[in-house]
């Protein structure tokens, strides 16, 4: 038998539980061959948690069941049922201290559940938090609206942002309504907000009542939102109680993804947002389903002149369908080509697209043409791109049966691009699918 060095050991442990996903089994079976690796082996097995309640049950793997968080990084997380991660805490309290990424998924029928509000209670050293709205087989609503909640369960997520207001740095909610502004008052160092198909109320918070909320703007680095620019208006357009200071201070935001609808003033409001983003790296701008498309030009050339120097990734995303006519669609060359400003430092370059059938002949033409243009715009405008991704999502495409579909013309356009696609310097991927 050869015996390792505990320096050596711990450097094993540190290489399983940086694994994606982390070797949960070899770290528990080392845990329990000597006392000196098992909080080492904790740290990783209960970095990340997804608690489970017993209402879960069987549908936690059902189709219907939409996370918010990938597959991927769903394997990463600790999967452990309330009830055994309240058994473990009491004979091991201390794992509460290593949580440091939380997943919960709050549904009204589970969340009188006493040992989910304990549970709740005990974490203190949170940087990540994901609320999302858990969908069962058959579900009956998409969404989930905050104010449903019990009262128990509202005040425990509250009070458990409130305790980690010195440590949260990543908030993700997603598929719920009405979120109370207040839910991210108490921090302090929150950098990072992802707001999925959910939206913020538009109630204002008179005033602080218990002392709590941060006076300064959230000095944001990540910023996203999927349901227009209304889900967010409540914070852009108003000010922190108390203090009156802005909640957000996006002059040195890194990344920026917006979905909007091209009603209303959404286009101007974003464009006034971007105006102050002066350190971008990252931006994805998206027109929402079944509305007007957003002027996506007029977003790009409002950013803040000293972006278009640092901006590495730039992704667009629209929709194609017989809704809109043809001075309505978002053609990604007509869009590039009305930026005045060339993206300098660009190097990743992302097109998506949904095609919703059926769709007028003259109009998937018109779009399936443009990616020539494109391909002649890149090849002389951004020489320094290094990758371009094209993700096309068909839906409701029409099969006949002889097996023949809607989807040769477009299937076709890499064949429209021979510049990129061949072009040895440059990264080019054309991946589609089919939504059924």
């Amino acid at each position: 038998m050869v015996d390792l060095s505990f320096d050596v050991l711990q450097m094993v442990v540190d290489e399983l539980g940086s694994e994606a996903p982390p070797d949960f089994a070899t770290l528990e079976t080392l845990s329990q061959t000597c006392r000196y690796l098992l909080p080492l082996c904790r740290r990783h097995i209960f970095f990340s948690v997804w608690p489970h309640t017993r209402i879960m049950g069987s549908n936690l793997r059902h189709p219907a069941h939409a996370s918010v968080t990938s597959e991927a990084s769903n394997r990463c997380s600790k999967h452990i049922g309330v009830e055994n991660l309240s058994k473990l805490l009491e004979s091991s309290p201390e794992i509460a201290g290593y949580i440091r990424e939380l997943k919960l998924y709050p549904h009204p029928s589970n969340s009188d559940d006493d040992m989910l509000l304990q549970f709740l209670q005990r974490v203190d050293r949170l940087q990540k938090l994901i609320i999302a709205h858990f969908l069962f087989a058959t579900p009956f609503f998409r969404f989930q609206n905050w104010g449903s909640l019990p009262s128990p369960l509202q005040e425990a997520l509250f009070d458990l942002v409130r305790r980690q207001r010195y440590t949260l740095k990543h908030l993700v909610i997603a598929d719920h309504t009405d979120i109370p502004m207040s839910i991210i008052f108490p921090s302090t160092c929150l950098h990072s907000l992802h707001l999925i198909d959910s939206y913020f109320s538009a109630t204002a918070i008179a005033e602080d009542a218990h002392g709590i909320f941060h006076p300064r703007p959230l000095e944001m680095r990540t910023m996203a939102f999927t349901s227009g620019y209304h889900s967010v208006r409540s914070f852009f357009e108003g000010v922190r109680p108390g203090s009156g200071a802005p909640f957000f201070d996006l002059s040195g935001l890194r990344t920026f993804y917006a979905t909007a609808s091209g009603t209303g003033d959404e286009a101007l409001a974003i464009a006034k947002l971007v105006k102050g983003m002066a350190q971008l790296k990252t931006v994805n701008i998206s027109c929402l389903r079944h509305s007007i498309p957003v002027n996506m030009a007029d977003i790009l050339n409002a950013i803040h002149p000293s972006s278009f120097s640092t901006i590495l990734t730039l992704s667009v995303q629209t929709w194609y369908t017989d809704f809109y006519n043809l001075s309505l669609l978002q053609l990604p060359s007509v869009v590039l080509r009305k930026v005045t400003r060339p993206f300098r430092s660009l190097k990743n370059l992302i097109i998506s697209f949904s095609v919703q059938f059926p769709i007028p002949d003259d109009l998937a033409q018109s779009v399936t043409a443009d990616f020539k243009e494109l391909d002649n715009f890149i090849v002389t405008k951004y020489l320094q791109l290094e990758s371009l991704a094209i993700f096309p999502s068909f839906y409701d495409v029409n099969t006949t049966n002889d097996g023949t579909n809607d989807l040769g013309l477009w299937l076709n356009i890499p064949n429209l691009m021979p510049r990129s696609s061949a072009n040895p310097a440059l990264r080019y991927s054309f991946t589609s699918k089919i939504v059924s």
